[in-house]
This record gives C-alpha cells, sequence and structure tokens, in this order.
C-alpha cells in the first residue's frame, strides 16, 4: 500500500517545488505525485471570472477515487487540464502506484474527502505578499496571463477563498513548512522544515503504515 502525503498552502506558496525536491530527496522509495489542479472541472461562463479556488470547481469525486486506487496499487489514467484553454486534455496521463502518492493543491486539507484519505498532511506557508509575486511570475510566463488579470482574479476570488478555506487547513496539517525562503541551501541540501517532513515520510513508509485515518498525527 503507497503511503499518501497530502501538500497544501495557498497559491504561490511552493507546494509544487517542494513536491518535486521531496521525491528527489526519497530516492530509496519509489514516488509518484498528484495534483489536484488535474481535476478541475471547465468552469461555467466566463472562465476570467470563474472561481477555480472553490471546493465547486473541482471534480472531487474523481481525485478521491484515484487516491484510493493508486493506494491500493492500481494505476489511474489522471485527467490533463489546460489553463489556457479552460478544459481538460483529452489525452490522459497513467499515474502508476509507488511507496509514497503525493497530493498536492490548495484544498488537499481542508476537504473531509481528501483529508481521510491521507497519511501525513503537509502545509507550506508563506507570506500573502510572497505568494502573489509567484503568482505572478508564473501566470504571465507560463499561462499566458496579464499581471492586471492576475490581480483582479487574486482580489476577486483567490484572496478570499484563501482566508475562508485555506488559511484555516492549516490546523489539519501535522507539519508546517516555512517557504518564504528558498526550500533547498545552497549547498543543495533541504531547508530544515522540508527535511522534517522527509524524516516522517520514510519513518512511516517503512513502518508499511499506508492505510487512511491510521493515526495521522503520530508522525513527528
Amino acid at each position: 500500500m503507497g503511503l499518501v502525503v497530502g501538500v497544501a498552502g495557498g497559491s504561490g506558496a511552493g507546494k509544487t517545488t517542494a513536491v518535486r525536491l521531496m521525491r528527489g530527496a526519497l530516492a530509496a522509495l519509489s514516488t509518484t505525485s498528484v495534483s489536484a489542479d488535474w481535476y478541475y472541472r471547465r468552469p461555467p461562463g466566463d472562465p476570467a471570472t470563474a472561481n477555480y479556488d472553490h471546493p465547486e470547481a473541482l471534480d472531487l469525486d474523481l481525485l478521491a477515487e484515484h487516491l484510493d486506487e493508486l493506494r491500493s496499487g492500481g494505476a489511474v489514467p489522471a485527467p490533463r487540464y489546460s489553463f489556457t484553454e479552460h478544459r481538460r486534455l483529452e489525452a490522459k496521463q497513467t499515474i502508476h502506484p509507488a511507496d509514497v502518492v503525493f497530493v498536492d493543491g490548495i484544498l488537499v486539507l481542508a476537504l473531509p474527502s481528501l483529508l481521510q484519505r491521507l497519511d501525513i498532511g503537509v502545509f507550506v506557508d508563506a507570506s500573502p505578499d510572497t505568494r502573489l509575486i509567484r503568482r505572478l511570475r508564473r501566470d504571465v510566463r507560463e499561462r499566458r496571463r496579464t499581471w492586471e488579470s492576475v490581480i483582479n482574479q487574486w482580489e476577486a476570488t483567490v484572496r478570499p477563498m484563501h482566508v475562508e478555506f485555506v488559511e484555516p487547513s492549516r490546523a489539519n496539517a501535522d507539519l508546517v513548512i516555512a517557504a518564504e525562503e528558498p526550500l533547498v541551501g545552497a549547498d543543495g541540501t533541504p531547508a530544515a522544515g522540508l527535511d522534517s517532513v522527509l524524516d516522517a515520510i520514510r519513518r512511516r513508509a517503512t513502518a508499511g503504515q499506508g492505510e487512511a485515518g491510521s493515526g495521522r498525527r503520530d508522525v513527528v
């Protein structure tokens, strides 16, 4: 059975970077990752004004089904979502089971249907200013957005949903990673907060505690 590690935090906090670094550091274990962003539904109406940060924007049933299948040792046909076309693509991506399954997304620790499927919950924390700057850089470079549209979306939906759903979910985390500064040092070693998460994952994976609800708090 795979150990399921949920990685949450605000938009731009560094969730994807944290998962990438942790997967690279867990060389002795097989790992895979699933992004909640892949499970967006096509937004109704104008995509420019849609609320992508509300739970209803996600196909939670499908994501939960896929996490269960990966935990039990099966592969899943995960969707692909285009942020430039605002729709799921026809071609799917096959995600194979592994010793450690990471699932990242802003709402991973906020929703009971996902929270109950986690063995370890991690919250990646960064200040609002840092997160906004990172989101601006990403969306302008990778998603062909204008800086004005990014700011408008931040004020209309991203910040309110962060206050309502994301920030309170920090209380559901077993471990918190401070991501204001780079998550890896100049010498290539993980930052202290990241290292503590890696230690917890190694202990749980070695112990074979990959059953949902099997004492998530006993990780530090």
